[in-house]
This record gives structure tokens, C-alpha cells and sequence, in this order.
């Protein structure tokens, strides 16, 4: 495997974010009538970018270890975060904000470079 470089991360990052996204359209969807024109096209909409964030990811694994990948895509509960607030007026608690903080502590953890045992 070579090594990854920022362009890695940062694609990997892109998807994660794209990732976000979809679960912002997947709520949105689940507030409009079952099998109404707006809940299909919301539906589409996150089958479309559950494959696009599929390509992605698949092209990250070619050079990120699965592990620190995987460890990565816990940097969406931020987005998440950010969303809940932004678009759906959710509050932001100390202890979201520890756990968010947690989260990113350990997703730069598993991504120090330095031998892995």
C-alpha cells in the first residue's frame, strides 16, 4: 500500500462530508408523506449520494488503512452537529460538545503517524 498523501485525506474527508449531507436529506425525507413526490425525490436524492460517498470511500481504501478510514468517518458526527443546529435548530449541549471533541481526539489519534501495533 503506498503512502497517503493530504490529497487522500482530503478526498476521504469529502465523503465523509457528502456522508453528512445525506443524513440531512434522509431526515428531511422522513418529515414528508410516505410515498408523496417530495418524500421520493428526497429519497433519490440520498440513494445518489449514498453512491457517490460508496466511490469515494472505495477510492480512499486504495491508499488509507481501513482502520484510520474508518476512525475518519467519526468526524461526521461534527457535520452532524453542525447541521442539527443550523438547519433544524437543535441545541448544542456541553456534553455534545465533549463527545464531538472526544471523537476528533481520537480520529487524530489513529491518524499520528508512527509505528502501529
Amino acid at each position: 500500500m503506498t503512502k497517503p498523501g493530504f490529497r487522500d485525506y482530503l478526498l476521504l474527508q469529502g465523503g465523509v462530508f457528502i456522508y453528512s449531507l445525506n443524513t440531512v436529506c434522509a431526515k428531511i425525507a422522513s418529515g414528508q408523506p410516505v410515498l408523496s413526490g417530495a418524500f421520493i425525490g428526497w429519497l433519490a436524492l440520498v440513494v445518489l449520494m449514498l453512491g457517490v460517498y460508496a466511490l469515494i470511500w472505495q477510492q480512499s481504501m486504495k491508499k488509507i488503512e481501513l482502520s484510520v478510514g474508518y476512525a475518519n468517518k467519526a468526524v461526521g458526527l461534527g457535520w452532524a452537529l453542525l447541521w442539527s443546529v443550523l438547519l433544524f435548530h437543535d441545541t448544542v449541549t456541553p456534553g455534545k460538545l465533549c463527545g464531538i471533541a472526544l471523537v476528533i481526539g481520537g480520529t487524530l489519534l489513529m491518524n499520528l503517524k508512527g509505528k502501529r501495533t
